[in-house]
């Protein structure tokens, strides 16, 4: 079972990445005022925190979709799953490691630009690209415009 400062911290590094609370409700099975409550308190039951456990191993790398969120995490100082060594985020005298430059956001979508670029490469679709980033094509398509990326097929050609 997690510690209280442990879900918390889980909580806070979720919206540090981006992750909406609307979309952290939906995948704990609670309420956006719960999400806000875990955010704070971090008091859960054993099977909400079981629960939180395998949501925040499967989304913890994940950039989310909302700025907005990641923006809120950042001026309230929360810091992202990275910053957390995965053995003391739940000892309640851990602290994170020191911030750098980079946020944990930003690895993440440096990740995953080099993963659109080497899939368009490939000839992947931004739909299929945006499957396996678990995003839609559209997003795919406009980080690819934004990076100067020509679409799959013809990345293919003009680097043939």
């Amino acid at each position: 079972m997690l510690t209280a400062d442990g879900i918390a911290r889980r909580m806070r590094a979720l919206a540090a990445m981006g992750h909406p609370d609307t979309d952290v409700a939906t995948w704990l099975g609670v309420t956006v005022a719960q999400v806000r409550h875990l955010q704070s308190e971090g008091t859960a039951d054993t099977a909400l925190s079981a629960t939180l456990g395998a949501v925040f191993e499967r989304e913890s790398m994940r950039v989310g979709r909302c700025g907005l969120t990641r923006q809120r995490a950042r001026n309230a100082g929360w810091r992202t799953a990275l910053a957390w060594d995965e053995h003391e985020i739940d000892m309640p005298d851990a602290g994170p490691d020191a911030p750098t430059t980079a946020s944990g956001a930003d690895v993440a979508q440096a990740a995953a630009d080099a993963l659109i670029q080497e899939l368009a490469g490939k000839g992947w679709s931004d739909a299929r690209i945006g499957q396996l980033l678990r995003v839609g094509r559209q997003a795919v398509l406009r980080r690819r415009a934004a990076l100067g990326i020509p679409a799959g097929a013809a990345h293919r050609r003009a680097t043939a």
